[in-house]
């Protein structure tokens, strides 16, 4: 940080010198006070010093320890945090020095020490002090949020899918000890889409914190990948949105055509003439030939003839699929298979295909 020289009077603005104060002239020495503050155990920033009520930060001097303070007094802005003085003491002599933080109206807010002044024999050059002032006009902060929950291959960052991952639960991590684990954790329910931490921090309070997403069983699915930082203001502090990357997947779509052996051969959609494709069974291939999902059994438990046929998140890979179409009466008469079904990324590639299915038994 760069220091900067602040000259002496109530002003804050920069001044000659030498400079005409109550009829006296400044005197000028050879050291000087860099003085650095903080309020209520945090750094001065603005929204510290707005919280604390706090305007303006004084050193107050007592040259002769009589109790009364002597017209020099130096101010700088609350919200600079650290300044410094110009060479106005002088080494070797002792002088009796004191800290106020004030309101705008010139009101102590704190004082360091509380009640009297100390004995301070400065060196030639620069000389650190610092000041930890307390107030307790504190006002209370909370953190809001929301999340989305993002698969790679997916149509952007997909919002609230937390049903087709199994996942319940959002977790808040508060860490206070600077080991980057968990101390603190609020948990969320994954389908609101968002939270707030409530008014459980207060304005200045500086806090890190990340994010987590479970299944039911207590499963991590994904986290933040990094810690966040964040200096509150009073009142609401919005994150944003958190994203969890879930991994490698896409949807599917494959729009299915039934054939009618009128022409050679014609395909149409479930209702074309004049056969009626009513009941559909299929299964669903992994390249490594195990089932995808759940297969739709078209004896026991047939789905309705679609246009589509949609899987909203599968894995990335090449899929097989199976199907068998009946009629009203329930005869199995169509049956084809879809091959090279590749799911990949949705942003390259639509994941869409058209696959035409055979009749293989006459009415």
């Amino acid at each position: 940080m760069t220091r900067k020289k602040v000259l002496l009077g109530a002003a804050i603005a920069a001044a000659p010198l030498l400079a005409l104060v109550a009829g006296c002239i400044i005197e000028v020495g050879d050291a000087s006070i860099h003085l650095t503050w903080t309020i209520n155990g945090q750094a001065a920033t603005g929204d510290a010093c707005t919280a604390a009520n706090a305007a303006r930060v004084r050193i107050v001097e007592d040259d002769n320890n009589d109790g009364f303070e002597d017209w020099r007094s130096i101010d700088f802005q609350c919200a600079d945090g650290s300044e410094e003085t110009i060479e106005h003491f002088h080494s070797g002599k002792v002088t009796y020095i004191a800290f106020e933080l004030r309101s705008a109206a010139g009101t102590v807010l704190s004082r360091v020490p509380s009640s009297g002044y100390e004995a301070f024999t400065p060196a030639v050059g620069s000389n650190a002090r610092s000041a930890a002032f307390t107030t307790s006009a504190t006002q209370k902060a909370f953190l809001k949020f929301a999340w989305y929950l993002h698969y790679v291959g997916g149509p952007t960052w997909a919002p609230q899918v937390c049903t087709q991952f199994g996942a319940t639960k959002v977790q808040f991590w508060l860490e206070t000890n600077g080991d980057d684990t968990a101390d603190d954790t609020v948990d969320y329910v994954c389908s609101a889409g968002q939270g707030s931490t409530g008014e459980i921090f207060t304005a200045g309070q500086a806090i890190k914190y990340a994010f987590a997403l479970y299944d039911a069983g207590g499963t991590l699915l994904s986290k933040s990948t990094n810690w966040d930082t964040k200096t509150l203001a009073a009142g609401e502090n919005d994150h944003g949105r958190v994203n969890f990357i879930l991994g490698d997947y896409g949807p599917l779509d494959v729009d299915l055509t039934w054939a009618d052996k009128i022409s050679d051969p014609a395909y149409g959609p479930c209702d074309g003439d004049p056969y009626t494709t009513d009941k559909v069974g299929y299964l669903l291939k992994a390249s490594n030939g195990d089932t995808y999902g759940d297969p739709v059994n078209i004896a026991t438990d047939p789905t309705t003839c679609e246009v589509t046929y949609t899987w909203d998140i599968v894995d990335f890979d090449t899929y097989l699929l199976i199907v068998d179409g009946a009629n009203t009466a329930g005869t199995v008469e169509w049956h084809g298979e879809c091959p090279n079904l590749l799911v990949d990324n949705w942003a390259l590639d639509s994941n869409a295909f058209t696959c035409q299915i055979a009749m293989t038994k006459s009415p």
